[in-house]
């Protein structure tokens, strides 16, 4: 097929350089194999082979630049690029598969997964581990202050140490599982690639419904892998999950769980940062209820949108 656009360029080329704009705007190089699989709305159902042969030209073309088996826009200052070490993420997995099975006790949670560099294996030796989960309604605040208190204690957190520090800085209970009105609009990358790259480390089958319900991230990535991510790194703990399930079910039968839960949210606002407070509810940024805990207090999704459009642009022959 032979697509082309106003510039020049094929409409499987603009495809690649759209997409690489994004990874360079993140610091991210690629391998050519994976740029189909990863293709940022594409305007056309590009087959593999399309896509190959757009990369071999545009590197021909010196539009992208081929080193070790990686790719990247040439636009892109090879500076800013992280240098992924295979070792600490290796290491950082165990350590976040360690902490997963601690946190598939805790009554009303259902998944654990990693999130941002780490899920793609860039990281470097002092990367945090990001994690996100998912709870039952009405045991979000408890979940949380039962999986900070051992990161906490152990000075495991963000701040605390350098060197593989635990971040639990997005909850959400499964009422809530849909998260496209946390995208930042009218275009929102970042988070699409970010919903899309999750691994989980453990789920009673809950995210699976989390994929389902985020079509919205498939449509602008519509190449790209389940949520439930690499097989190697998952473990679904039936028999904790249901004895977890259990406890969650006498808690709110009782009563009790909507007393934890109440104090569990007064001692949390009480310790909340006064960068918190400030910013709670006011954007996507930090999201505080009783369904969803974001606390991205330096979201840097606008900046990298800005980015990826810039590259994108700067990378497109006039």
């Amino acid at each position: 097929m032979n697509w082309s656009s106003p510039n020049g360029l094929s409409e499987a080329e603009s495809a690649v350089i759209k997409t690489l704009a994004y990874f360079g705007s993140v610091g991210q190089t690629m391998k050519k194999e994976d740029v189909w699989g990863w293709l940022y709305r594409p305007s056309f159902d590009f087959s593999r082979e399309d896509i190959g042969k757009a990369i071999e030209e545009l590197i021909v073309r010196r539009i992208v630049r081929a080193e070790d088996g990686n790719i990247s826009l040439e636009v892109v200052d090879e500076n800013e690029i992280r240098i992924a070490i295979r070792e600490a993420a290796e290491r950082k997995y165990k350590i976040a598969g360690r902490f997963a099975k601690y946190l598939a006790w805790i009554p009303g949670i259902r998944g654990i997964a990693v999130c941002n560099t780490l899920a793609w294996d860039v990281v470097a030796e002092d990367s945090d581990i990001d994690l996100f989960i998912i709870t039952r309604p009405g045991a979000i605040w408890l979940a949380r202050l039962f999986a900070a208190f051992p990161l906490r204690l152990f000075r495991a957190r963000p701040g605390d140490k350098t060197r593989d520090p635990i971040c639990l800085s997005f909850f959400i209970t499964d009422e809530a599982l849909d998260i496209s009105e946390l995208r930042i609009l009218p275009d929102d990358p970042y988070l699409a690639y970010w919903t899309r790259s999750l691994v989980a480390l453990a789920d009673d089958g809950v995210f699976n419904d989390f994929t389902k319900s985020n079509d919205w991230a498939k449509n602008a990535l519509p190449n790209s892998p389940s949520a439930i991510g690499a097989v190697e790194r998952y473990f679904l703990c039936s028999t904790i999950f249901r004895l977890n399930t259990l406890l969650y079910g006498m808690l709110r039968s009782s009563g009790l769980l909507s007393l934890l839960e109440k104090s569990a949210r007064k001692i949390q606002e009480k310790m909340f940062p006064k960068k918190i407070k400030e910013l709670a509810n006011k954007s996507t940024d930090v999201v505080v209820n009783d369904k969803t805990l974001k606390f991205h207090t330096d979201d840097a999704r606008r900046n990298i949108c800005e980015k990826w459009k810039l590259l994108r642009d700067t990378a497109t022959p006039v």
